[in-house]
Protein backbone atom coordinates (compact mmCIF):
# COMPACT_ATOMS: atom_id res chain seq x y z
CA UNK A 1 0.00 0.00 0.00
CA UNK A 2 1.07 3.71 -0.88
CA UNK A 3 -0.13 6.06 1.61
CA UNK A 4 0.72 10.37 0.20
CA UNK A 5 0.20 13.03 2.35
CA UNK A 6 -0.03 16.31 1.72
CA UNK A 7 -1.43 19.21 3.67
CA UNK A 8 -2.91 23.05 2.67
CA UNK A 9 -0.67 25.94 2.57
CA UNK A 10 -1.96 29.21 4.41
CA UNK A 11 -0.92 32.81 3.16
CA UNK A 12 -1.50 35.88 4.92
CA UNK A 13 -3.32 38.05 2.64
CA UNK A 14 -2.05 42.12 2.21
CA UNK A 15 -3.58 44.89 0.46
CA UNK A 16 -1.17 44.49 -2.28
CA UNK A 17 -3.40 42.98 -5.28
CA UNK A 18 0.06 42.17 -6.73
CA UNK A 19 1.12 40.09 -3.97
CA UNK A 20 -1.99 38.37 -3.68
CA UNK A 21 -1.98 37.65 -7.58
CA UNK A 22 1.51 36.21 -7.36
CA UNK A 23 0.92 34.20 -4.54
CA UNK A 24 -2.67 32.73 -6.16
CA UNK A 25 -0.61 32.21 -9.49
CA UNK A 26 2.63 30.32 -7.87
CA UNK A 27 -0.32 28.09 -5.40
CA UNK A 28 -2.04 27.05 -8.94
CA UNK A 29 1.84 26.61 -10.87
CA UNK A 30 2.85 23.89 -7.60
CA UNK A 31 -0.96 21.92 -7.83
CA UNK A 32 -0.16 21.61 -11.63
CA UNK A 33 3.05 20.11 -10.66
CA UNK A 34 1.58 18.28 -8.07
CA UNK A 35 -1.18 16.58 -10.01
CA UNK A 36 2.08 15.84 -12.69
CA UNK A 37 4.11 14.04 -9.91
CA UNK A 38 0.85 12.40 -8.75
CA UNK A 39 0.11 11.22 -12.14
CA UNK A 40 3.39 9.93 -12.24
CA UNK A 41 3.48 8.25 -9.11
CA UNK A 42 0.04 6.05 -9.59
CA UNK A 43 1.48 4.87 -13.19
CA UNK A 44 4.94 3.70 -11.16
CA UNK A 45 2.76 1.95 -8.02
CA UNK A 46 0.83 0.69 -11.38
CA UNK A 47 3.50 -1.02 -13.71
CA UNK A 48 5.54 -2.15 -9.89
CA UNK A 49 2.16 -4.13 -9.03
CA UNK A 50 1.59 -5.31 -12.60
CA UNK A 51 5.34 -6.25 -12.36
CA UNK A 52 5.11 -8.17 -8.98
CA UNK A 53 1.99 -9.12 -9.32
CA UNK A 54 3.04 -13.08 -10.44
CA UNK A 55 6.05 -13.14 -7.57
CA UNK A 56 5.71 -15.45 -5.14
CA UNK A 57 6.74 -14.33 -1.46
CA UNK A 58 9.31 -15.87 -0.04
CA UNK A 59 8.32 -19.10 2.24
CA UNK A 60 8.84 -18.71 5.55
CA UNK A 61 11.84 -21.19 6.95
CA UNK A 62 12.42 -23.19 9.97
CA UNK A 63 15.38 -24.58 11.88
CA UNK A 64 16.60 -27.83 12.94
CA UNK A 65 18.75 -28.14 16.44
CA UNK A 66 19.61 -30.21 18.96
CA UNK A 67 22.94 -31.58 20.97
CA UNK A 68 25.37 -34.62 20.91
CA UNK A 69 26.14 -36.04 24.30
CA UNK A 70 28.96 -38.63 25.35
CA UNK A 71 27.67 -40.50 28.37
CA UNK A 72 26.23 -37.22 30.47
CA UNK A 73 28.63 -34.60 28.86
CA UNK A 74 28.32 -32.40 25.49
CA UNK A 75 30.70 -33.81 23.12
CA UNK A 76 32.08 -31.15 20.65
CA UNK A 77 33.00 -30.79 16.94
CA UNK A 78 30.63 -33.80 16.06
CA UNK A 79 30.00 -33.46 11.91
CA UNK A 80 26.63 -32.96 11.60
CA UNK A 81 24.90 -34.24 7.81
CA UNK A 82 21.18 -33.04 7.03
CA UNK A 83 20.08 -35.18 4.13
CA UNK A 84 16.40 -35.01 2.35
CA UNK A 85 14.87 -31.94 0.52
CA UNK A 86 17.74 -30.15 1.60
CA UNK A 87 21.50 -31.21 2.15
CA UNK A 88 24.13 -29.39 4.29
CA UNK A 89 26.59 -30.01 7.28
CA UNK A 90 27.60 -28.50 10.11
CA UNK A 91 29.52 -28.86 13.80
CA UNK A 92 28.78 -28.81 17.10
CA UNK A 93 30.04 -26.36 18.90
CA UNK A 94 31.50 -26.77 22.83
CA UNK A 95 28.39 -27.24 24.19
CA UNK A 96 27.71 -29.92 21.45
CA UNK A 97 25.07 -27.70 20.20
CA UNK A 98 23.93 -27.67 16.46
CA UNK A 99 21.58 -26.06 14.58
CA UNK A 100 20.55 -26.29 10.88
CA UNK A 101 18.48 -23.28 10.08
CA UNK A 102 16.46 -21.43 6.82
CA UNK A 103 14.82 -24.92 5.88
CA UNK A 104 11.34 -25.07 4.50
CA UNK A 105 8.64 -27.59 5.22
CA UNK A 106 10.04 -30.77 3.75
CA UNK A 107 11.09 -34.02 5.05
CA UNK A 108 15.13 -34.15 5.84
CA UNK A 109 17.42 -36.62 8.23
CA UNK A 110 20.04 -35.63 10.19
CA UNK A 111 23.01 -37.58 10.65
CA UNK A 112 26.26 -37.49 12.91
CA UNK A 113 29.66 -38.43 12.07
CA UNK A 114 32.86 -38.28 14.33
CA UNK A 115 35.80 -40.60 13.75
CA UNK A 116 35.58 -43.48 15.81
CA UNK A 117 32.17 -42.87 17.49
CA UNK A 118 28.86 -44.61 17.32
CA UNK A 119 25.90 -42.59 17.77
CA UNK A 120 22.24 -43.76 19.04
CA UNK A 121 20.16 -43.16 17.03
CA UNK A 122 22.46 -43.37 14.15
CA UNK A 123 20.04 -40.75 12.55
CA UNK A 124 17.03 -39.17 12.55
CA UNK A 125 13.81 -38.78 10.21
CA UNK A 126 12.57 -35.12 10.91
CA UNK A 127 9.53 -33.69 9.05
CA UNK A 128 8.94 -29.78 9.26
CA UNK A 129 5.85 -28.35 8.95
CA UNK A 130 5.19 -25.06 9.87
CA UNK A 131 7.73 -25.19 12.89
CA UNK A 132 10.96 -25.03 14.09
CA UNK A 133 11.88 -29.13 15.33
CA UNK A 134 14.05 -28.56 18.09
CA UNK A 135 15.67 -31.49 20.87
CA UNK A 136 17.03 -33.64 17.78
CA UNK A 137 19.54 -35.44 20.30
CA UNK A 138 22.12 -38.05 19.61
CA UNK A 139 24.26 -39.87 22.12
CA UNK A 140 28.00 -41.10 20.92
CA UNK A 141 30.28 -43.39 22.45
CA UNK A 142 33.55 -43.94 20.91
CA UNK A 143 34.68 -47.16 19.78
CA UNK A 144 36.86 -49.18 17.31
CA UNK A 145 37.19 -52.93 16.56
CA UNK A 146 36.85 -55.48 13.39
CA UNK A 147 34.03 -57.74 14.60
CA UNK A 148 30.40 -58.04 14.45
CA UNK A 149 27.72 -59.41 15.93
CA UNK A 150 24.68 -59.95 14.15
CA UNK A 151 21.62 -61.66 14.83
CA UNK A 152 17.48 -61.52 13.87
CA UNK A 153 14.40 -60.93 15.63
CA UNK A 154 11.47 -63.16 14.45
CA UNK A 155 7.43 -63.08 15.19
CA UNK A 156 5.90 -65.26 17.46
CA UNK A 157 4.26 -68.14 15.42
CA UNK A 158 6.38 -67.60 12.28
CA UNK A 159 9.66 -67.44 10.88
CA UNK A 160 9.45 -63.85 8.98
CA UNK A 161 11.67 -61.00 10.71
CA UNK A 162 10.06 -58.30 12.61
CA UNK A 163 10.88 -54.99 11.51
CA UNK A 164 11.32 -51.38 13.75
CA UNK A 165 12.49 -53.59 16.89
CA UNK A 166 15.17 -51.65 19.23
CA UNK A 167 18.18 -53.55 19.54
CA UNK A 168 20.46 -52.92 22.66
CA UNK A 169 24.32 -53.60 23.03
CA UNK A 170 25.90 -53.63 26.83
CA UNK A 171 29.42 -54.48 27.90
CA UNK A 172 32.02 -53.50 26.52
CA UNK A 173 30.50 -51.04 23.77
CA UNK A 174 27.06 -49.54 24.60
CA UNK A 175 25.01 -48.77 21.44
CA UNK A 176 21.61 -49.02 19.63
CA UNK A 177 20.01 -50.06 16.43
CA UNK A 178 16.52 -51.31 14.65
CA UNK A 179 16.30 -54.19 13.02
CA UNK A 180 15.43 -53.65 8.99
CA UNK A 181 12.59 -55.04 7.08
CA UNK A 182 14.12 -58.66 7.03
CA UNK A 183 14.24 -58.29 10.84
CA UNK A 184 18.14 -58.31 10.88
CA UNK A 185 20.22 -56.49 13.12
CA UNK A 186 24.36 -55.79 13.18
CA UNK A 187 26.66 -54.20 15.30
CA UNK A 188 30.13 -53.74 13.39
CA UNK A 189 33.34 -52.49 14.82
CA UNK A 190 33.72 -54.12 17.90
CA UNK A 191 36.43 -55.29 20.15
CA UNK A 192 37.09 -58.41 21.66
CA UNK A 193 34.79 -58.32 24.77
CA UNK A 194 32.29 -59.51 26.57
CA UNK A 195 28.58 -58.22 25.56
CA UNK A 196 24.60 -58.52 25.82
CA UNK A 197 22.24 -58.41 23.16
CA UNK A 198 18.77 -57.29 24.16
CA UNK A 199 15.53 -56.48 22.02
CA UNK A 200 12.55 -54.49 22.69
CA UNK A 201 9.46 -53.19 20.93
CA UNK A 202 6.81 -51.20 22.77
CA UNK A 203 4.15 -53.80 23.89
CA UNK A 204 6.06 -56.95 23.23
CA UNK A 205 8.12 -59.68 25.33
CA UNK A 206 10.98 -61.30 23.83
CA UNK A 207 12.18 -65.07 23.96
CA UNK A 208 15.21 -65.11 25.34
CA UNK A 209 15.23 -62.03 27.17
CA UNK A 210 18.37 -61.26 26.26
CA UNK A 211 21.93 -63.05 24.72
CA UNK A 212 24.97 -63.23 26.22
CA UNK A 213 27.98 -62.67 23.77
CA UNK A 214 32.39 -63.14 24.29
CA UNK A 215 33.86 -61.34 21.32
CA UNK A 216 37.01 -63.35 20.43
CA UNK A 217 39.03 -62.86 17.54
CA UNK A 218 36.15 -63.33 15.37
CA UNK A 219 32.32 -62.11 14.01
CA UNK A 220 29.42 -63.60 16.21
CA UNK A 221 25.77 -64.78 14.93
CA UNK A 222 23.15 -64.66 17.46
CA UNK A 223 20.35 -66.89 17.76
CA UNK A 224 17.12 -65.79 16.95
CA UNK A 225 14.85 -63.43 19.16
CA UNK A 226 11.09 -64.52 19.12
CA UNK A 227 8.65 -61.74 19.84
CA UNK A 228 5.19 -61.41 21.38
CA UNK A 229 2.49 -59.24 21.81
CA UNK A 230 1.42 -58.10 25.14
CA UNK A 231 -2.22 -57.13 25.50
CA UNK A 232 -1.81 -53.79 27.51
CA UNK A 233 -4.34 -50.92 27.89
CA UNK A 234 -5.66 -48.29 25.77
CA UNK A 235 -6.63 -44.79 26.67
CA UNK A 236 -9.24 -42.14 25.46
CA UNK A 237 -9.51 -37.94 26.15
CA UNK A 238 -12.95 -38.91 27.82
CA UNK A 239 -10.32 -40.32 30.80
CA UNK A 240 -8.08 -37.30 30.41
CA UNK A 241 -10.91 -35.21 31.27
CA UNK A 242 -12.45 -33.47 34.42
CA UNK A 243 -9.80 -32.19 37.46
CA UNK A 244 -6.65 -33.32 38.58
CA UNK A 245 -4.25 -32.56 41.04
CA UNK A 246 -0.34 -32.01 39.81
CA UNK A 247 2.57 -31.86 41.61
CA UNK A 248 5.99 -30.60 40.23
CA UNK A 249 9.01 -30.35 41.79
CA UNK A 250 12.12 -29.21 40.46
CA UNK A 251 15.41 -27.63 41.96
CA UNK A 252 14.69 -24.59 41.71
CA UNK A 253 10.76 -24.37 42.80
CA UNK A 254 8.08 -26.92 43.51
CA UNK A 255 4.51 -26.03 42.20
CA UNK A 256 0.84 -27.36 43.37
CA UNK A 257 -1.85 -26.44 40.41
CA UNK A 258 -5.74 -27.56 40.63
CA UNK A 259 -5.66 -28.51 36.63
CA UNK A 260 -9.13 -28.47 34.85
CA UNK A 261 -8.80 -30.61 31.51
CA UNK A 262 -11.81 -30.09 28.97
CA UNK A 263 -12.80 -33.05 26.98
CA UNK A 264 -11.19 -30.70 23.76
CA UNK A 265 -8.07 -30.78 25.96
CA UNK A 266 -8.60 -26.58 27.23
CA UNK A 267 -6.46 -27.14 30.17
CA UNK A 268 -7.00 -24.10 32.98
CA UNK A 269 -5.29 -23.70 36.00
CA UNK A 270 -8.03 -23.99 38.87
CA UNK A 271 -5.82 -23.29 41.55
CA UNK A 272 -2.00 -22.50 41.57
CA UNK A 273 0.69 -22.36 44.42
CA UNK A 274 4.24 -22.59 44.13
CA UNK A 275 7.52 -21.88 46.15
CA UNK A 276 7.88 -18.54 45.39
CA UNK A 277 4.69 -17.21 46.04
CA UNK A 278 4.12 -16.37 42.87
CA UNK A 279 0.69 -15.54 41.18
CA UNK A 280 -1.18 -17.70 39.51
CA UNK A 281 0.32 -17.40 35.74
CA UNK A 282 -2.57 -18.82 33.99
CA UNK A 283 -3.00 -21.28 31.19
CA UNK A 284 -4.53 -19.79 28.58
CA UNK A 285 -3.54 -22.07 25.04
CA UNK A 286 -2.80 -25.00 27.41
CA UNK A 287 -4.05 -27.89 25.42
CA UNK A 288 -3.06 -31.73 26.92
CA UNK A 289 -4.56 -34.24 24.96
CA UNK A 290 -3.76 -38.32 25.60
CA UNK A 291 -3.11 -40.78 22.65
CA UNK A 292 -4.29 -44.53 22.51
CA UNK A 293 -0.95 -45.76 24.36
CA UNK A 294 -1.77 -42.99 27.05
CA UNK A 295 1.21 -40.88 26.38
CA UNK A 296 -0.31 -36.85 27.40
CA UNK A 297 1.77 -33.59 25.69
CA UNK A 298 4.55 -35.75 24.51
CA UNK A 299 6.15 -35.77 28.57
CA UNK A 300 3.12 -37.50 30.68
CA UNK A 301 1.89 -40.94 30.68
CA UNK A 302 -1.16 -42.42 32.52
CA UNK A 303 -1.38 -45.20 34.45
CA UNK A 304 -4.18 -48.25 33.31
CA UNK A 305 -6.32 -47.34 36.42
CA UNK A 306 -6.76 -43.97 34.81
CA UNK A 307 -6.46 -42.16 37.72
CA UNK A 308 -2.72 -41.14 38.16
CA UNK A 309 -0.09 -39.46 36.00
CA UNK A 310 3.29 -39.08 35.86
CA UNK A 311 5.99 -37.07 33.51
CA UNK A 312 9.17 -34.90 33.27
CA UNK A 313 9.08 -31.53 31.78
CA UNK A 314 12.39 -29.87 33.42
CA UNK A 315 10.95 -31.61 36.74
CA UNK A 316 9.27 -34.42 37.95
CA UNK A 317 5.37 -34.37 37.69
CA UNK A 318 2.85 -36.37 39.82
CA UNK A 319 -0.92 -35.82 39.15
CA UNK A 320 -3.79 -37.51 40.97
CA UNK A 321 -7.41 -37.09 39.49
CA UNK A 322 -9.66 -35.84 41.86
CA UNK A 323 -13.07 -37.60 43.08
CA UNK A 324 -14.51 -39.27 46.14
CA UNK A 325 -15.85 -38.22 49.69
CA UNK A 326 -13.45 -38.16 52.16
CA UNK A 327 -13.21 -37.43 55.92
CA UNK A 328 -10.55 -35.77 58.73
CA UNK A 329 -10.08 -40.17 60.20
CA UNK A 330 -9.10 -41.37 56.12
CA UNK A 331 -5.57 -42.08 57.04
CA UNK A 332 -6.03 -42.77 61.10
CA UNK A 333 -5.33 -46.06 61.99
CA UNK A 334 -2.87 -46.68 59.42
CA UNK A 335 0.38 -48.03 58.07
CA UNK A 336 2.43 -46.46 55.49
CA UNK A 337 5.54 -46.49 53.09
CA UNK A 338 6.76 -43.23 51.85
CA UNK A 339 9.34 -41.93 49.35
CA UNK A 340 10.69 -38.30 49.05
CA UNK A 341 12.96 -36.50 46.68
CA UNK A 342 14.60 -33.31 47.80
CA UNK A 343 16.46 -30.91 45.14
CA UNK A 344 17.48 -27.79 45.69
CA UNK A 345 20.70 -26.82 47.72
CA UNK A 346 20.49 -30.20 49.54
CA UNK A 347 19.90 -32.96 47.72
CA UNK A 348 18.88 -36.38 48.58
CA UNK A 349 16.28 -39.38 48.63
CA UNK A 350 14.53 -40.57 51.17
CA UNK A 351 12.56 -43.90 51.77
CA UNK A 352 10.66 -45.17 54.97
CA UNK A 353 7.58 -47.19 56.77
CA UNK A 354 5.79 -45.95 59.52
CA UNK A 355 1.92 -46.12 61.38
CA UNK A 356 -0.44 -43.43 61.90
CA UNK A 357 -2.31 -43.45 65.33
CA UNK A 358 -6.22 -42.99 65.99
CA UNK A 359 -5.29 -39.20 66.76
CA UNK A 360 -4.22 -38.47 62.72
CA UNK A 361 0.26 -38.59 64.91
CA UNK A 362 2.20 -39.91 61.27
CA UNK A 363 4.98 -41.82 63.33
CA UNK A 364 8.36 -42.61 61.04
CA UNK A 365 9.63 -46.12 62.48
CA UNK A 366 12.57 -46.39 60.28
CA UNK A 367 14.09 -44.46 57.34
CA UNK A 368 16.87 -44.98 54.87
CA UNK A 369 18.68 -41.93 52.77
CA UNK A 370 20.90 -41.46 50.59
CA UNK A 371 23.44 -39.78 52.71
CA UNK A 372 21.90 -37.79 55.45
CA UNK A 373 21.13 -39.07 58.86
CA UNK A 374 18.03 -41.09 59.25
CA UNK A 375 15.05 -40.13 60.99
CA UNK A 376 12.06 -41.44 63.44
CA UNK A 377 9.89 -40.58 65.50
CA UNK A 378 6.81 -38.83 65.75
CA UNK A 379 6.21 -36.49 62.37
CA UNK A 380 3.45 -34.87 63.19
CA UNK A 381 -0.25 -34.50 63.17
CA UNK A 382 -2.11 -35.21 59.59
CA UNK A 383 -5.13 -34.21 58.77
CA UNK A 384 -7.59 -34.70 56.10
CA UNK A 385 -9.83 -32.10 54.65
CA UNK A 386 -13.74 -32.64 52.86
CA UNK A 387 -12.04 -31.92 49.74
CA UNK A 388 -9.05 -34.64 49.96
CA UNK A 389 -6.29 -31.90 51.27
CA UNK A 390 -3.63 -33.14 53.36
CA UNK A 391 -1.85 -31.44 55.91
CA UNK A 392 0.88 -31.82 58.67
CA UNK A 393 0.95 -29.46 61.05
CA UNK A 394 4.85 -29.59 62.02
CA UNK A 395 5.51 -28.96 58.23
CA UNK A 396 4.39 -25.45 57.97
CA UNK A 397 4.55 -25.83 54.11
CA UNK A 398 3.31 -29.09 53.25
CA UNK A 399 0.45 -29.79 51.38
CA UNK A 400 -1.10 -32.63 49.54
CA UNK A 401 -3.72 -34.42 48.31
CA UNK A 402 -5.41 -37.65 48.42
CA UNK A 403 -5.94 -40.10 45.87
CA UNK A 404 -9.71 -40.98 45.38
CA UNK A 405 -8.98 -45.12 47.07
CA UNK A 406 -7.48 -43.12 49.59
CA UNK A 407 -4.29 -45.58 49.32
CA UNK A 408 -1.81 -42.98 48.09
CA UNK A 409 -0.73 -39.08 49.36
CA UNK A 410 1.41 -36.96 47.49
CA UNK A 411 2.47 -33.72 48.78
CA UNK A 412 5.43 -31.42 48.33
CA UNK A 413 6.89 -28.72 50.77
CA UNK A 414 9.97 -26.49 51.06
CA UNK A 415 12.69 -27.52 53.39
CA UNK A 416 15.40 -24.80 53.71
CA UNK A 417 16.52 -23.92 49.96
CA UNK A 418 15.18 -27.12 48.54
CA UNK A 419 12.17 -28.36 47.65
CA UNK A 420 10.94 -31.29 48.53
CA UNK A 421 7.97 -33.95 46.72
CA UNK A 422 6.51 -36.62 49.17
CA UNK A 423 4.34 -40.04 48.05
CA UNK A 424 3.18 -41.65 50.74
CA UNK A 425 1.40 -45.20 50.11
CA UNK A 426 -1.05 -46.78 52.92
CA UNK A 427 -0.14 -50.77 53.36
CA UNK A 428 -2.07 -52.13 56.38
CA UNK A 429 -5.20 -53.64 54.82
CA UNK A 430 -3.67 -56.93 54.49
CA UNK A 431 -3.12 -57.00 50.93
CA UNK A 432 -0.58 -59.54 49.30
CA UNK A 433 2.12 -58.71 46.46
CA UNK A 434 3.87 -61.07 44.19
CA UNK A 435 5.86 -60.44 40.95
CA UNK A 436 3.27 -62.22 39.14
CA UNK A 437 1.68 -58.38 39.55
CA UNK A 438 4.71 -57.02 36.84
CA UNK A 439 4.55 -60.22 34.98
CA UNK A 440 3.95 -59.66 31.93
CA UNK A 441 3.58 -55.52 32.10
CA UNK A 442 4.85 -52.75 30.62
CA UNK A 443 5.69 -49.18 32.01
CA UNK A 444 6.46 -46.07 31.55
CA UNK A 445 9.20 -44.48 33.56
CA UNK A 446 9.79 -41.26 34.60
CA UNK A 447 12.83 -39.77 36.41
CA UNK A 448 14.13 -36.82 37.81
CA UNK A 449 17.24 -36.63 39.71
CA UNK A 450 18.99 -33.64 42.09
CA UNK A 451 22.47 -33.24 41.41
CA UNK A 452 24.98 -34.80 43.21
CA UNK A 453 27.91 -32.62 41.91
CA UNK A 454 27.97 -29.41 40.45
CA UNK A 455 26.31 -30.89 37.14
CA UNK A 456 22.52 -29.76 35.57
CA UNK A 457 19.57 -31.35 37.48
CA UNK A 458 18.27 -34.51 35.34
CA UNK A 459 14.91 -35.30 34.31
CA UNK A 460 14.69 -38.42 32.21
CA UNK A 461 11.89 -40.96 30.76
CA UNK A 462 12.10 -44.61 29.02
CA UNK A 463 9.80 -46.85 28.83
CA UNK A 464 10.29 -50.88 30.18
CA UNK A 465 8.83 -54.15 29.61
CA UNK A 466 8.96 -56.79 32.54
CA UNK A 467 8.37 -60.76 31.17
CA UNK A 468 9.70 -64.01 32.99
CA UNK A 469 11.12 -62.47 36.07
CA UNK A 470 13.45 -59.95 34.17
CA UNK A 471 12.91 -55.96 33.43
CA UNK A 472 14.03 -54.63 30.02
CA UNK A 473 14.70 -50.78 29.60
CA UNK A 474 14.16 -49.14 26.35
CA UNK A 475 13.36 -45.94 24.54
CA UNK A 476 15.54 -43.22 25.71
CA UNK A 477 15.11 -39.94 25.59
CA UNK A 478 17.87 -38.45 27.90
CA UNK A 479 20.75 -40.81 28.71
CA UNK A 480 21.28 -44.60 28.93
CA UNK A 481 18.21 -46.47 30.62
CA UNK A 482 19.09 -49.16 33.01
CA UNK A 483 20.51 -52.78 31.73
CA UNK A 484 18.07 -55.56 31.91
CA UNK A 485 17.95 -56.73 35.32
CA UNK A 486 15.79 -59.10 37.77
CA UNK A 487 13.25 -57.23 39.82
CA UNK A 488 11.39 -58.79 43.03
CA UNK A 489 8.06 -57.88 45.06
CA UNK A 490 7.87 -59.26 48.38
CA UNK A 491 4.15 -59.51 50.06
CA UNK A 492 4.08 -55.75 51.09
CA UNK A 493 4.48 -54.40 48.11
CA UNK A 494 7.89 -53.36 47.96
CA UNK A 495 9.75 -53.67 44.52
CA UNK A 496 13.44 -53.90 44.08
CA UNK A 497 15.23 -53.65 41.17
CA UNK A 498 18.97 -54.13 40.89
CA UNK A 499 21.50 -51.64 39.43
CA UNK A 500 24.40 -51.10 36.75
CA UNK A 501 27.49 -48.98 36.55
CA UNK A 502 24.97 -45.83 35.51
CA UNK A 503 21.70 -46.92 37.99
CA UNK A 504 22.27 -47.71 41.50
CA UNK A 505 19.03 -50.16 43.01
CA UNK A 506 15.67 -48.93 43.10
CA UNK A 507 13.62 -49.36 46.07
CA UNK A 508 9.84 -48.54 45.66
CA UNK A 509 6.60 -49.49 46.09
CA UNK A 510 3.68 -51.18 44.28
CA UNK A 511 0.82 -49.53 44.05
CA UNK A 512 -2.41 -51.08 45.90
CA UNK A 513 -4.25 -51.48 42.36
CA UNK A 514 -0.68 -52.62 41.03
CA UNK A 515 -0.82 -49.83 38.21
CA UNK A 516 2.42 -47.39 39.61
CA UNK A 517 5.21 -47.74 41.32
CA UNK A 518 7.27 -44.83 43.18
CA UNK A 519 10.90 -45.13 44.27
CA UNK A 520 14.54 -44.07 44.71
CA UNK A 521 18.08 -44.53 43.21
CA UNK A 522 20.98 -42.94 42.76
CA UNK A 523 22.80 -42.51 39.17
CA UNK A 524 26.50 -42.82 39.02
CA UNK A 525 29.19 -41.81 36.80
CA UNK A 526 32.58 -43.12 36.75
CA UNK A 527 31.89 -45.14 40.12
CA UNK A 528 30.63 -41.87 41.77
CA UNK A 529 27.22 -40.42 42.55
CA UNK A 530 26.12 -38.52 39.80
CA UNK A 531 22.19 -37.38 41.09
CA UNK A 532 19.58 -38.61 43.53
CA UNK A 533 16.31 -39.35 42.04
CA UNK A 534 13.33 -40.13 41.97
CA UNK A 535 11.18 -42.61 39.83
CA UNK A 536 7.52 -43.10 38.87
CA UNK A 537 6.65 -46.06 36.91
CA UNK A 538 3.03 -45.79 35.28
CA UNK A 539 1.86 -49.08 34.32
CA UNK A 540 -0.15 -49.66 30.97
Amino acid sequence: MVVIMYGKAFHTLTNNGRNIFRERKTIMIKRGLFARALGTLLAMLLLFLGCSGNQDIPPRTYSISGNVYENFFDLPDVEMILSGDASRTTKTDKDGKYSFTGLANGNYRVTPKFESYFFTPASVNITINGANVADVNFYGENQDGDYSIAGKVVLSGGVSGLEGVTVALRGDANRTMTTDNNGEYEFAGLGDGSYTVTPSLKNHAFTPINSDITVNGADKVVGNFTATLIPTATYNQSELTGIWNLFFVHSEEWKRIVLSIESDGTSVYEDYEDSQGSPNPGSEGLILTIDADGIIGGFMTMASNKKMMAGTLGGLIIALKAGGVFNASDLDNTSFVYHLLKAGAVNEWRYGAGTIDADGNMNINSETTSGATPVTGVEGQITVSSDGVVTLDTHDTFKGFLSDDKKTVVATETVGDSYVLWVIQITNDGKVYNLDMLDPSIAHVHIFAGSATNAAPLPAYWMTTTFNGTMVSNNNINFSAPDPSNPSVDASGVVAIPGDANHGDTHGQLSHDEKFIVGTKTLYKDSSPFGYAMVVYTIK
